[in-house]
């Protein structure tokens, strides 16, 4: 009781981390109904006097903290790192955030477009843009996290069809690869072939938006072992509708409305997803409560490809997929959940048993309006650079500027619009080479090395700006700036 008069002129409460289960009770008694959840147990992760000693154990605290009905306050989970070292820390930070994440309260809900991600944590061993590495240094850039997955592992993924024929065995991020950033996800599984539907999901966004003016959904995968190709891929939506369910595949026998083909036209300049038979991905029995969209046609197809996604690698491995859905197609109905299906090939091979192992990586989805593609997405203006040394080492020259610009956009212009980030290149006579990343209007060259260059030479940057929606300006048309050899 001594702290009443500090809680009732404050927020929230954080206790001390050497409380007793009896102490918690009679914190929640007395917070009273109303406000027992503004009081945050202490948990120190290193045990310092704390209930079960922390560590491993810091669930069993937490979990007597949940029965309280009280909410937590976790302190130094670096103890991971600092008390494990560096040798397993991945799998050592995933089995103590796993042994918390049931008893945590997952409170992020996505209600606004755009959602893009492509999951990279803001790290990496090397840098990627579109699929292509385009640093083969490693990297750390916090500022550079995206959205990651609404759910833990342990509620990640579920079920469908024949029980036991399909299972996920991880779900981890890989820095192998990636298709932007420096990371993607990977999922691990194996099936056992059967002449059933199967299928396994895997959950990745917990959303709460209308489709109310269309909805551009992209999304990218690859098969990192190309043995490992026995399963087909595709999104699934969950709606708060009578239909339930939108199924995004890829099927050659589908049907175009000629009505919502041509409004789609008129509004976008793009054709819409056609619809194919959700029966032929077996679902259930009775399909009622789906509908099923394949991947929009191939000249719509090149049109995003050209104006939205950028410069690609065309040797890449990545698959891009792209769906366009108008609220005259779904109804107006929200969307509560993003979703990836795992479908392995129905079995036609009776002689075909044992467990057949797969491996997927998810590089980036991207959920938009549609009217993105047509939008202004602004320009840099005032480029200019201050600061600039060079620093002659033997055979090279090390490079030493500031790089500065501002950005300006339509006064009518989406939060879509608005520029996420810059890229930095530096363009010679033959290549345009990634310099690095800015999340503001502002870039520091340091120490980049540099040929011999003649005394009236000159070096190009190139800065692009990428929009929230993802959007990337045209490289080639990109400000640049000359920096004087002097």
């Amino acid at each position: 009781m001594y702290n009443r008069i500090f809680f009732d002129s404050c927020d929230g409460i954080f206790l001390n981390y050497i409380w007793k289960p009896g102490n918690l009770l009679r914190s929640a008694l007395n917070a009273g109904q109303s406000r027992k959840y503004d009081v945050y147990a202490g948990l120190d992760v290193f045990g310092r006097g704390c209930y079960k000693g922390g560590g491993f154990k810091t669930r069993e605290a937490l979990e007597v903290i949940r029965e309280s009905c009280l909410s937590a306050a976790l302190f130094a989970p670096g103890w991971v790192y600092e008390c494990l070292g560096k040798a397993d820390f991945t799998e050592n930070q995933n089995k103590f955030w796993n042994l918390l994440s049931p008893l945590c309260h997952n409170s992020s809900i996505l209600t606004e477009l755009p959602i893009v991600s492509s999951f990279c944590r803001g790290r990496g061993d090397k840098m990627f843009i579109n699929g292509k590495v385009v640093k083969d240094l490693s990297w750390s850039n916090l500022s550079a996290q995206q959205l990651q997955p609404s759910y833990s592992n342990s509620h990640r993924s579920y079920y469908l069809g024949t029980a036991g024929s399909i299972k996920i065995s991880n779900i981890t991020h890989t820095s192998k690869d990636a298709y932007n950033g420096g990371e993607c996800l990977r999922i691990h599984g194996s099936y056992t072939p059967s002449k059933e539907y199967t299928a396994a999901v895997v959950r990745i966004f917990r959303t709460e938006f209308e489709i109310t003016d269309g909805l551009l959904l992209s999304c990218c995968f690859k098969y990192p072992d190309k043995h490992l190709r026995s399963v087909n891929i595709a999104l699934q939506l969950v709606t708060d509708s009578a239909m339930t369910y939108i199924i995004l595949g890829s099927e050659s026998k589908t049907v175009h409305e000629p009505k919502e083909l041509e409004a789609c036209m008129e509004d976008y300049g793009l054709a819409c997803s056609p619809r194919f038979n959700p029966a032929s991905y077996k679902v259930k029995s009775d399909t009622s409560n789906y509908v099923a969209f394949s991947t929009i046609n191939n000249e719509s197809t090149s049109i995003i490809d050209a104006t939205y996604c950028g410069e690609t690698d065309s040797n890449s491995d990545w698959i891009r997929r792209h769906y366009l859905l108008t609220e005259s197609i779904c109804g107006s109905c929200a969307i509560c959940e993003v979703q990836m299906m795992i479908i392995p090939h129905v079995s036609t091979n009776h002689g075909e048993q044992g467990e057949h192992d797969f491996c997927v990586d998810l590089g980036e989805i991207k959920l938009i309006r549609p009217t993105v593609i047509s939008d202004d997405i602004g320009r840099i203006i005032n480029l200019t650079y201050k600061n600039a040394s060079w620093d002659i080492d033997e055979d090279q020259i090390l490079l030493n500027v500031t790089l500065l610009w501002d950005f300006i956009l339509d006064n009518d212009a989406t939060e879509s619009a608005q520029p996420e980030f810059f890229d930095v290149f530096l363009k010679d006579d033959h290549n345009i080479n990634f310099v690095g990343r800015s999340f503001l209007r502002v870039f520091m060259v340091k120490n980049y090395p540099l040929k011999v260059l003649n005394d009236d030479a000159a070096v190009t940057f190139v800065i692009q700006h990428v929009t929230k929606a993802g959007l990337r300006s045209n490289l080639q048309h990109a400000a640049h700036i000359d920096v004087l050899f002097q």
